[in-house]
């Protein structure tokens, strides 16, 4: 699984390109607009899950912070 904004120069489209090449299916990608971001965190936005998080329901880094969530819930707690 991985996670980015669309406009992160950090973690470019390129890169989630080849992870989709390589992994085919078995890569579950979230992409949340930029205007997502926290919009009180310092820089651009970069860290889905962290500081650029905005945890209230229903918005965008929310949600795939609780996708993470199960992800680790399932593979790790079975």
């Amino acid at each position: 699984m991985g996670v980015r904004f669309r406009g992160d120069r950090v973690s470019p489209a390129e890169r989630f390109e080849g992870l989709r090449r390589r992994l085919g299916e078995a890569f579950v990608a979230i992409e949340i607009d930029d205007e997502s971001a926290n919009p009180d965190s310092a820089g651009p936005a970069h860290s889905v899950l962290t500081e650029h998080l905005v945890d209230r329901e229903g918005e965008p880094t929310r949600a795939a912070l609780d996708e993470v969530l199960d992800l680790f819930r399932a593979r790790l707690l079975t």
